[in-house]
């Protein structure tokens, strides 16, 4: 599978990234059919412990983003988050807390510079994540 990005959308990723080093930013993957991302919006990690190796987003928030892309004929699908002083892999905690039809973009970050940047998607038996390819237009 191949999940297209624009670059501008990468850049406001890695943006995010720098400003909440060094602990994980976290944020929606939008459009209107899969694997093409039209637009990315950073939310609020909301994690209360380990925030440089955890995040959380507020179910309330991802259900009135929902709500609203739903009026716009647009949708999440999928999410992306930082890796602070980390590589770009899931982690368990990742592969516990994700959902198969979603794509999870992971973005490598040290020092506030960024390192690498991948995308997963989660087998339907959650057993493992499939890296996709990341083809940024």
């Amino acid at each position: 599978m191949v999940i297209k990005i624009s670059r501008e959308e990468v850049e406001k990723i890695y943006e995010h990234a720098k400003e909440t080093y060094p602990e994980e930013c976290c944020g929606f993957l939008i459009g209107e059919i899969e694997k093409r991302v039209l637009k990315t919006e950073k939310t609020k990690n909301i994690s209360l412990e380990m925030r440089e190796r955890r995040y959380l987003i507020d179910p309330k928030t991802i259900y009135d983003l929902d709500q609203k892309l739903e009026k716009k004929k647009l949708r999440i699908i999928g999410y992306y988050h930082s890796h602070p002083n980390s590589v770009p892999i899931p982690s368990e905690y990742d592969r516990n807390h994700a959902w198969p039809w979603y794509t999870y973009i992971i973005v490598s970050i040290r020092n506030k510079q960024i390192e690498d940047i991948k995308s997963w998607m989660l087998d339907d038996d959650r057993e493992k994540f499939n890296n996709e390819e990341l083809e940024i237009v």
